[in-house]
């Protein structure tokens, strides 16, 4: 297997982007992918404290939804 790089995003003490404007487009994106993987989020968010929800959920999304190659794509 090959490495697995993922660009976090830096975010604030709540949780929050850093960045200034919020493209419209991927906060939408967000929500459906948050609907589409609300039980995987979950198990995510348990084991990797410090990534976001939206690098979560994007990781998810390239992983095909599917949460042990996301988890272990993450851990690498």
């Amino acid at each position: 297997m090959g490495s697995y790089e993922y660009d976090t995003q830096q975010t604030n003490p709540t949780g929050k982007s850093n960045h200034a404007a919020t493209d419209v487009a991927d906060t939408e994106e967000v929500k459906k992918l948050k609907t589409q993987y609300k039980n995987e989020l979950k198990t995510l968010q348990e084991l990797f404290e410090d990534w976001t929800e939206a690098d979560l959920l994007f990781a998810l999304q390239e992983a095909s939804g599917d949460l042990d190659n996301t988890i272990a794509r993450i851990s690498q």
